[in-house]
């Protein structure tokens, strides 16, 4: 009975540990058009450890990678505020070089960042020039309608309209210029 007893609180202190080890906050990130210039922005800075875009389709494995970046030198990751697809900056490399993003295909971008933190979101770029993000049940940046950028060593102010549908379940953001 002992022997059962200690069992049972091993495989209970392994299951909490792999539980607190894999437990990441997940942080929004804004996906933003400026021109023809595509941004991912968080809400505040944080280490970025990498970055991911793929194209998000469930029937097709493996996925297909886009762009790949992080840190330039290992453990010495760039605080950043707004990643811009394919940047090379001081600290932050592309790994891959990025493809050309094409209309109408929905993408994944996956950022790691602080080492307890991560943001994720899918989105289409629609022929004007909108994006459409997939955010079920989580509205808590639309009610930002401008997000900053830098652009060019100045800092940019981009507003865009936010509208709501409903459709398979899942609300679909459109953000686009006002």
């Amino acid at each position: 009975m002992k022997r059962i007893g200690h069992s049972a609180k091993i495989v209970s202190l392994v299951i909490l540990s792999m539980g607190l080890c894999s437990c990441k906050k997940q942080v929004p990130v804004h996906v933003v058009l400026a021109g023809d210039e595509l941004f991912f922005v968080l809400g505040e800075e944080a280490e970025i450890e990498d970055v991911r875009v793929e194209i998000s389709d469930a029937v097709m494995n493996p996925t297909i990678t886009m762009w790949t970046g992080g840190c330039a030198e290992s453990g010495k990751c760039p605080k950043l505020r707004q990643i811009k697809y394919g940047q090379n900056r001081d600290g932050f490399a592309a790994w891959t070089a990025p493809k050309a993003l094409q209309k109408n295909v929905e993408y994944v971008v996956r950022i790691n960042m602080d080492h307890v933190k991560f943001a994720i979101e899918s989105f289409v770029i629609t022929d004007d020039n909108k994006i459409i993000v997939r955010a079920p049940g989580n509205f808590e940046r639309i009610e930002e309608r401008t997000v900053a950028i830098e652009r060019y060593g100045n800092m940019t102010i981009v507003p865009y309209a936010v509208t709501i549908s409903s459709g398979n379940g899942n609300a679909v953001i459109t953000a686009g210029p006002i």
